[in-house]
């Protein structure tokens, strides 16, 4: 008798537990095919924000580690004209005696900073002969009419002829003043060529700066063998001073 009435308790027991479960699954339904398709999107968006987040710190740790090269641009384009260099490498003084008279003043010129630079197409300022200031203001040789010519990358260089027309009183006083080889100095402190900074990150040339121009010291060209106006002026100053007898002193 005690057995059988363990077992009813035991089946009475069963079936509230089948009862209460067969309820709570009716009022939890599965999930719909729409509430899968949401589920599976914000999946993916939560991956997406994870690899975002690992991209942004490798551009932070990339940032931090070029704070040296933000220091160095900032102090570029302040002060361009430290690190763009003009070296003289010749000077041409064989059209003296032509008709419209002209000096060829060359540099190279060397992009050390961060941007690309520009050479501005426009020159200022006179040059210094022993004779005295020099009326025109010298020019841009032909080759630098293009903008690309003047474009300087970073750390490479370009070649800039400086053309210095004279006045036939100017020529003359040049060569009555040197004879052949004799050192002649030209001062171009004063001139002005302008560089300027192109690919800044604002998108706009920033820092117009002069390019710092020296004194450039050469030698007279020989006395030319054939009769003409620089062997005239050549020749009256070498009789002038009695390196040579007077009768061989031409007129021109």
């Amino acid at each position: 008798m005690a057995n059988e009435y363990q077992h009813h308790r035991l089946l009475a027991a069963a079936l509230i537990t089948i009862y209460y479960r067969s309820k709570s699954a009716q009022q939890s339904p599965a999930p719909t095919p729409l509430g899968a398709e949401v589920a599976a999107q914000l999946s993916d968006v939560r991956t997406e924000r994870d690899q975002l987040k690992s991209q942004v710190g490798e551009l932070e740790q990339r940032i931090s580690a070029d704070d040296w090269l933000v220091s160095i641009t900032a102090a570029d384009r302040n002060q361009l004209s430290a690190v763009v260099y003009a070296f003289s490498t010749g000077v041409n003084l064989d059209n003296l005696n032509i008709t419209s008279p002209f000096i060829d003043f060359i540099f190279d010129v060397v992009n050390g900073s961060v941007f690309t630079v520009l050479v501005a197409n426009q020159v200022a300022g006179h040059v210094i002969a022993p004779s005295g200031l020099l009326k025109d203001v010298p020019e841009l040789g032909d080759a630098l009419d293009d903008e690309s010519t003047r474009r300087i990358p970073h750390a490479e260089k370009r070649q800039v002829r400086l053309r210095q027309w004279l006045q036939r009183m100017e020529a003359d006083a040049i060569i009555t003043k040197h004879t052949p080889h004799a050192l002649v100095t030209f001062n171009l402190t004063n001139v002005v060529v302008r560089v300027k900074a192109e690919n800044h990150p604002a998108g706009k040339a920033v820092g117009k700066h002069k390019l710092h121009l020296e004194s450039v010291t050469t030698r007279m060209p020989p006395l030319p063998t054939t009769r003409g106006h620089y062997a005239a002026c050549t020749c009256r100053t070498l009789a002038n001073s009695g390196l040579i007898p007077p009768t061989h002193a031409w007129t021109g």
